[in-house]
């Protein structure tokens, strides 16, 4: 991709690494006219279609500059609100997810809620083991987490769904404009009532990390996806106050009990505090950062603040802490 660069992807053949060949080109045109700014990095993965498996690679519709407006809640995007699954060795279409332009039909499917570009790259899963890609998920930039399912060789029956909304389309105003910008971990597991596909992200405006357009109040999410086998996922219709909220850390203390049948919500707490990075769980620990823009040393007449950064990790079931990196 090209990031703030333009609107093409491009695939290269680098069997020989000193005589690289272009293999194609995908420009923001025809069966890609959704591209915006091509931020997603392309995931690769092995899919079922009509002409048998076929290598894939999936990648989101990007950024749209509207989004850079400041001082005002995001509005709807004109380009970006699409998800992908190209054929990895020729660039043709395979499949594609949009907003409410003109129907579903064939390889085209359409969802009304998909309305805000997608700058993140997907997290994409093999669910069941069998060698296919069957799942993507991953948040837009109005505070949408959206799951995908491609299972099965009839792409006419692969769908999206929307899986939550914590951002401008569950709350007005500017604090709970939250914005997705990074890969979600997705992670198997289970709890008392069940399996569940675990979704953690954190939102965080990475178009404007000094918040001069506003401060939204950033959360780190961990969302439980019950329908965990291919092919089942509905419009869960989840929203910011059914996960547990867990900021107070009174878990860990024992002073309280918390509703996690949803999963729960990790508040960032220092002024402008938001997530810019991609989680990562192992062991049932999830580790992430954030990025604190209005903390550091100050700035001088040849050093600017560059603000400071955190990490934290937290059990995966529950967020209270299972590592204390505060060593005062």
């Amino acid at each position: 991709g090209m990031r703030r660069g333009g609107k093409n992807y491009y695939a290269f053949d680098i069997t020989d690494p000193e005589n690289p060949d272009l293999m194609w080109t995908i420009e923001k045109s025809g069966d890609f006219a959704e591209l915006g700014y091509t931020f997603s990095n392309p995931r690769v993965g092995l899919v079922r279609t009509p002409s048998g498996p076929r290598p894939a690679v999936m990648f989101a519709g990007g950024y749209d500059m509207n989004k850079d407006l400041r001082g005002s809640v995001g509005t709807d995007d004109a380009e970006g609100n699409a998800i992908y699954v190209v054929d990895a060795e020729t660039g043709q279409l395979i499949w594609k997810a949009r907003g409410p332009y003109s129907g579903s039909s064939g390889n085209v499917f359409e969802h009304s809620g998909l309305l805000d570009s997608i700058p993140s790259t997907l997290s994409v899963a093999d669910t069941d083991g069998d060698g296919f890609t069957d799942r993507l998920v991953v948040g837009d930039t109005g505070g949408n987490i959206w799951r995908a399912d491609i299972q099965g060789s009839d792409v006419s029956n692969w769908e999206l769904t929307l899986l939550a909304s914590v951002g401008r389309h569950d709350s007005g105003g500017l604090t709970n404009d939250r914005r997705f910008f990074h890969r979600p971990d997705l992670v198997p597991s289970k709890d008392g009532n069940g399996l569940f596909d675990a979704v953690v992200i954190g939102s965080g405006n990475r178009a404007d990390p000094l918040d001069k357009g506003g401060t939204a109040e950033n959360f780190t999410y961990m969302i439980k996806d019950r329908h965990t086998a291919p092919g089942s996922g509905v419009n869960a219709g989840l929203e910011h106050d059914d996960f547990g909220d867990v900021t107070s850390n009174c878990l860990q203390s024992g002073s309280c009990t918390i509703d996690l049948s949803d999963g729960w919500r990790l508040g960032l707490q220092e002024p402008g505090e938001k997530v810019l990075a991609t989680p990562l769980t192992i062991t049932g620990k999830v580790f992430f950062t954030s990025y604190l823009p209005h903390s550091g040393t100050g700035a001088t007449a040849c050093s600017p603040s560059e603000g400071a950064g955190r990490l934290y990790a937290v059990s995966l079931q529950d967020a209270t802490a299972v590592i204390n990196y505060d060593t005062s």
